[in-house]
């Protein structure tokens, strides 16, 4: 490992099956009850992922519409903020979380 990675661990394989095939995972260790869920949470999306494509990301942010916004972005893939323009993807993500915690 490289330097000044002592507290990291390899991903646990469990923790993405748990999490990519939750309808595989008897233990149902990735089931969040959206009722219990106070905290504001953002769902960000983009209109050219085809990995979480943004009507996935709608739909998870619609069970949690007590405590979530969605953002959408046009033109973007899958990592925002590795592509031009995720200046505004992290502006407008600022932007969200002051409005949260003042």
């Amino acid at each position: 490992m490289p330097a000044g990675s002592a507290g990291f661990v390899h991903e646990s394989g469990r923790a993405l099956f748990e999490i990519a095939l939750p309808w595989l995972d008897g233990t149902k260790a990735a089931t969040v009850d959206p009722r219990r869920v106070t905290v504001p949470l953002l769902f960000v999306a983009a209109e050219n992922d085809k990995l979480t494509p943004p009507d996935v990301v709608r739909r998870v942010s619609r069970k949690f519409a007590h405590v979530s916004d969605y953002f959408e972005y046009k033109g973007q893939g899958h990592w925002v903020l590795g592509q031009p323009g995720w200046e505004r993807v992290a502006e407008e993500t600022v932007t969200w979380l002051d409005a949260k915690t003042s």
